[in-house]
């Protein structure tokens, strides 16, 4: 939709679309042609504008100073020309405002607090109306009836508002808690939408109708919509504003990748991976079915449902690879006369390789480590149990065995890097039975219960001596760059602290933890297909985009980021002078002019000696979560809590395999 291409915020009413650009508001045809500029109208001085809305009355701008961010709402006439002004009031506007039938406009307001709706009627009256729960968004039906999709003690509710300005709770509604309401027409009442799709709302039911997949229509970012007739809509994307259309069948062949997305959200990577492929690719298509669910997601993998690419960062690869339920890649590697294993970092490979077999390659990763004082936890990235307790007895006494991680925390520490070592997936024995695992437990009532999170008392106690290792805030560090080797050089000293692993009785390198990771399915029908998508995802970018949790798993682009790093930022301040990087180590910024080639080098020591993946199976982190909590109040034995997780957890792994 051309002529809102720059188009900041937009509204529609009847066949009329507004727009802004440029603090300028526009009028157009719903085609886009015929496009007016309402010349009557000037912004404020010292307010910008955060919010339109068009009915049979006119247009209202919303307006909010720049220096307290009080707001005015002014109704403007087809010009420009200005009928209506509200005096100045206090309001913290969010989401989409809506204009009802009689031609008043309401917007929701975090101002004093999130349950509040602003009613601003035909004479610049403003009203604050009040609802029992969180307002989430509101719309209008296809008569200008204004709705509110309140988040209330039974769930996503919607409510109406009555002839005298009331609230009336009209049906629950089975959206998922992401979702936003958007105007209806004669089809639907409303509309929702949420990362994933388009739904339309029955008042009957409460059912949301899955009407389209934003990814199947090219579309990513889609901030608010309306409907225009026909099964059109237009709408306000990352992009712009796109008129969204019904088009010709699409005759490519079909590949359907699965992917777990919490609330509806993809990650942004494979959104732009399958968005480009969709564009260029001339054989084949992909489309999703995205899961909110991982249990879901397991079993439809262990039951072979008709997919054929599956997104396993959330899943644990070591169940589904015993089952030969994924295709080993390394043939395709091979028989590709354009990419091959050569193009993949080494230990990566290395890390991911299961005797001989490779199921599962991710886009990128990260190395995962604690960071300790070489004078109190010594050298080398690994040690035992045993010696991780004795460097600790030397610290004075009352010290943090980590900075800043309680109980709840380091339980969730231990599920990535301690719970799967007790689970053999390959003959599905369990051993949380173990003196180890109970000694485990013991270990957990070390730490404190309270959070102690406190960025800047964490760092300087870890400085000063009075903490045992440094965490990453809630993780662990990702070491994703050899900027991090270089903020870490700069706060501690080059050479005077090490990286440590999780203690360990039987791994001996450091860690990676994977971002998006790929796996073609055995059953699928057209693996030739799935392999051109997957090796899309792998190769080399020329224009890489640096990920904020990871580094790319293919050496060119590693290598083409890193060289970026090795150089004085592009950006000078006023005295000609290169910006510093910097690093945010617990909320202190390091600062430090480039990477040198022995940071980059430490970098690449460290990817080298990172040889196991690591990752969270979530049901049997919630079997030992559940089964600790006695535990942790005195009312159970570690003896007994171990059995019963040993029961539970046998249980588990018997039904996956």
């Amino acid at each position: 939709w051309s002529a809102g291409k720059d188009a900041e915020l937009f509204t529609l009413y009847g066949e009329k679309v507004y727009f802004n650009r440029n603090k300028k508001l526009f009028s157009s045809a719903l085609d886009g042609s015929n496009t007016k500029r309402l010349r009557h109208y000037s912004l404020t001085d010292g307010y910008y504008l955060i919010g339109l809305s068009a009915g049979k009355s006119g247009l209202w701008v919303i307006e909010a100073r720049t220096d307290t961010g009080d707001c005015m709402a002014r109704l403007l006439e087809d010009d420009g020309t200005t009928v209506i002004e509200t005096e100045s009031f206090e309001a913290i506007p969010y989401g989409t405002p809506r204009t009802d039938s009689n031609g008043r406009l309401y917007f929701p307001s975090a101002y004093d607090g999130f349950n509040t709706i602003i009613q601003i009627d035909n004479k610049g009256k403003v009203n604050s109306l009040k609802l029992d729960g969180r307002v989430i968004s509101i719309a209008t039906d296809n008569g200008g009836q204004i709705y509110a999709l309140v988040s209330d003690a039974s769930g996503p509710s919607l409510y109406f508002i009555d002839k005298d300005d009331n609230w009336k709770r009209e049906i629950n509604l089975m959206l998922s808690d992401n979702a936003q309401i958007e105007t209806g027409d004669s089809t639907y009442t409303l509309y929702a939408r949420d990362g994933t799709a388009l739904y339309g709302i029955s008042l009957t039911n409460g059912e949301a109708n899955p009407i389209l997949n934003w990814l199947d229509c090219g579309l990513k970012g889609v901030v608010t919509l309306f409907p225009t007739g026909n099964n059109e809509f237009l709408c306000y994307t990352s992009e712009g504003l796109v008129r969204l259309m019904r088009g010709e069948a699409d005759k490519r062949q079909i590949l359907t990748l699965a992917t777990y997305a919490a609330r509806g959200n993809i990650r942004s990577s494979l959104e732009a991976f399958i968005l480009d492929f969709n564009a260029q690719n001339e054989m084949y298509r992909i489309e999703t079915i995205i899961y909110d669910n991982r249990d879901k997601l397991a079993l439809d993998i262990i039951t072979g449902k008709d997919i054929d690419i599956f997104d396993m960062e959330e899943l644990p690869k070591d169940l589904f690879s015993q089952k030969n339920l994924l295709e080993n890649l390394y043939p395709y590697f091979d028989t590709d006369p354009e990419f091959g294993r050569e193009d993949i970092l080494d230990a990566v490979l290395r890390a991911y390789d299961q005797d001989g077999s490779l199921y599962v390659l991710p886009t990128y990763v990260a190395i995962r480590a604690f960071i300790g004082f070489k004078s109190i936890v010594g050298d080398g990235y690994n040690w035992t149990w045993d010696e991780f307790f004795e460097k600790y007895s030397s610290m004075p006494e009352g010290s943090e065995l980590i900075a800043g991680i309680n109980r709840e925390r380091m339980l969730d520490l231990c599920a990535y890097y301690a719970f799967n070592d007790f689970v053999d997936w390959e003959t599905g024995e369990c051993s949380f039975d173990s003196p180890e695992f109970i000694s485990l437990l013991y270990y957990l009532t070390t730490f404190p219960e309270q959070d102690i999170y406190n960025p800047d008392e964490n760092l300087d106690n870890f400085i000063n001596g009075k903490a045992f290792l440094l965490n990453y805030t809630k993780f662990p560090y990702l070491i994703t760059s050899p900027e991090d080797i270089a903020g870490f050089d700069a706060a501690f000293g080059s050479g005077n602290y090490t990286f440590k692993s999780f203690p360990s009785d039987t791994t001996v390198g450091l860690d990676l933890i994977n971002g998006l990771s790929l796996g073609i399915a055995s059953g699928s029908k057209n693996k030739d297909g799935a392999w051109e998508f997957l090796r899309t995802t792998l190769q080399a970018k020329d224009n890489p985009v640096i990920e904020p949790f990871g580094f790319p798993t293919n050496k060119e682009t590693l290598n083409a980021i890193i060289s970026r790093s090795t150089q004085p930022f592009p950006l000078k301040d006023e005295n000609g002078k290169p910006y510093p990087r910097s690093r945010n180590i617990y909320n202190t910024f390091y600062e430090f002019e480039f990477v040198t080639q022995e940071q980059v080098d430490k970098f690449y020591e460290l990817l080298d000696a990172s040889d196991r993946v690591i990752y969270k199976d979530n049901f049997l982190t919630s079997i030992i979560q559940e089964e600790c909590m006695a535990f942790f109040a005195g009312d159970k034995s570690a003896e007994e809590t171990a059995r019963l997780i040993q029961n539970r957890a046998s249980i588990y792994v018997e039904e996956q395999r």
